[in-house]
């Protein structure tokens, strides 16, 4: 009766305070979210609007998408503003399925402040600033050798991630150097020439590698869901040299010609974004 009302009408209110007391996503759930107890691959995206400028509006409905319909585990931004938008948008599914998605800062070392203050779950230093007071984020190391990591390591970061250049011809040393106890995220470009990326990404993990970063999924154009999606199944999936691709999406966005419907097909994709790069 009335006191079952009442308890529901306080739970409510504790639930609502709860999220205003946290208004963004909780930092300790970065490294957890890329690198899961399950051992599962983890695909994050990267999101470089660049000159693509969007609305606050246009950004937290970015991000909503990437949430819901991507599979992605976490968000990056080199921009603070970018960041601060989607941070903000994120911790409106606190209490949603999927939760909030932690967002890394790969910005400015000047910016890191700014960007913990504006919800970072972590950020991205290079081994300069080994030495940096704690931040209260997770942090991690940009390495482009295996000295780096050993530097990293000695200035007592060894447990931690590290954030590696997929495509550097010294990629299998570094991930040969990085110390058990600790994790790496590789970086792949996006849009790559017969979707190399997908190709490249499957082979770091069948190398062993847990964690992928897409740099330049997302540029703020209309082809950034269905792009990270894309990029996403491709990775991730279990199919061997062919990824499913919805055709209605594909026909929608210009990327093959087909009437509708699921297509199995050896991913040679046409992306807009890809031919405005070409004719330049």
């Amino acid at each position: 009766g009335r006191r079952q009302v009442c308890v529901c009408v306080y739970m409510r209110f504790l639930g609502l305070l709860l999220i205003a007391r946290l208004p963004f996503v909780d930092a300790a759930a970065a490294r957890g979210a890329l690198f899961p107890r399950s051992g599962a691959l983890t695909v994050a995206a990267e999101l470089r609007l660049g000159a693509n400028a969007l609305t606050s509006a246009e950004i937290a409905l970015l991000s909503m998408k990437l949430r819901r319909e991507c599979n992605v585990a976490a968000l990056w931004s080199d921009a603070v503003p970018t960041l601060a938008e989607v941070c903000k948008e994120q911790a409106t599914a606190a209490t949603d399925f999927p939760g909030p998605l932690p967002v890394v800062f790969a910005g400015a070392a000047s910016e890191v402040g700014m960007a913990v203050a504006a919800g970072a779950s972590a950020v991205v230093l290079a081994p300069a600033n080994a030495a940096a007071e704690a931040l209260g984020v997770d942090v991690l190391w940009r390495v482009s050798s295996a000295a780096e990591v050993a530097a990293v390591a000695d200035a007592g970061h060894g447990s931690g991630t590290f954030l590696i250049d997929g495509e550097g011809a010294d990629v299998g040393d570094i991930l040969g150097a990085i110390p058990p106890e600790a994790a790496a995220v590789v970086a792949i470009s996006a849009m790559q020439a017969d979707n190399e990326e997908v190709s490249l990404g499957r082979r770091l993990a069948a190398a062993g590698c847990r964690s992928l970063l897409v740099r330049g999924a997302c540029v703020g154009d209309d082809e950034d869901v269905a792009y990270t999606r894309f990029v996403v199944g491709g990775l991730t999936s279990k199919m061997s040299s062919k990824f499913k691709i919805d055709g209605a999406t594909g026909a929608a966005n210009g990327h093959f010609g087909t009437s509708g419907g699921s297509l199995l097909r050896d991913s040679k994709t046409n992306w807009r974004r890809q031919r405005e790069r070409t004719m330049t």
